[in-house]
């Protein structure tokens, strides 16, 4: 649910307001969350635009021993450049989510994309995220990074998974992920 109202020939600001409900078939293991957000997002000379959310995450959680409530915040930026051969966009995010049997997580990602036209048919990319979650109320956290090239040309594309690696960590692991091949656990 979402409003939006033009202040300028390039800007834009608004609300939006998300609700999330999972429904366990086991008794006292659901969550609700409520996220409002207020948002803005103008366009620059030279290509450039910036897109912003920020708001919170209000999340109660159904527990054996009772209720629980928590707040995060939440939100989001993404600044791009789009030129006539290329395209850059950076930014990052950060929201609530529900997790199994009940709980709730935080999610924090870092992102990198960029497009460049070589010629009419040839095209060179680059991407790159990082992300981060965790349960709320829980110090254990989860990260996962990822680094990917492609190229693509007229018809032919050179799947950019099979030239990105990424790296994850769970509790105490760290993994070596290359694509098109196993882990190495670290």
């Amino acid at each position: 649910l979402g409003y939006s109202r033009a202040i300028s020939e390039t800007s834009t600001i608004g609300v939006t307001l998300g609700y999330t409900q999972i429904d366990y078939d086991a008794p006292n293991q659901d969550s609700r969350i409520i996220s409002p957000q207020l948002t803005y997002s103008t366009r620059f000379a030279g290509g450039w635009s910036i897109s912003a959310a920020v708001g919170v995450s209000l999340t109660r959680r159904d527990l054996i021993v009772g209720k629980d409530n928590s707040t995060a915040l939440s939100g989001n930026l993404q600044a791009c450049r789009e030129t006539e051969r290329s395209n850059l966009c950076f930014g990052g995010s950060r929201a609530t989510s529900a997790a199994g049997f009940g709980g709730a997580r935080t999610q924090t990602d870092l992102f990198a994309n960029y497009n460049y036209r070589l010629s009419e048919r040839s095209t060179i990319s680059a991407r790159a995220n990082y992300s981060i979650n965790g349960e709320l109320r829980h110090s254990r956290e989860n990260f996962n990074a990822n680094l990917a090239l492609g190229f693509s040309h007229s018809g032919y594309t050179r799947d950019a998974e099979q030239v990105g690696y990424t790296w994850k960590r769970a509790g105490s692991k760290t993994n070596l992920c290359s694509s098109g091949t196993s882990c190495v656990e670290g």
